[in-house]
């Protein structure tokens, strides 16, 4: 895990709320609760594929490709946000 998403440092980017302390609080836990709420269908929506890149081709091969995530599969997660 490299990187962090700040969601304080983006509310103060985005607005403007004039020392508004429960409002941005508010707002926040607004994010928060959005964000994860996207991971959940992320996580329900990711789909096990086998890795092509990890198969030799020999179907009589003792060893199954690796599986992996689509991660298309999660991005598509992106349309059903609204």
């Amino acid at each position: 895990m490299s990187e962090k998403i700040n969601l304080e440092a983006i509310l103060q980017s985005e607005f403007s709320l004039c020392d508004d302390c429960h409002m941005q609080s508010e707002i926040l836990r607004a994010m928060k609760i959005a964000c994860q709420k996207t991971l959940e269908l992320a996580a329900e929506n990711a789909v096990i594929i086998n890795d092509p890149k990890s198969y030799c081709g020999n179907t009589g091969s003792e060893y199954p490709p690796d599986q992996i995530v689509d991660k298309q599969s999660i991005l598509n997660t992106i349309n059903q946000i609204e």
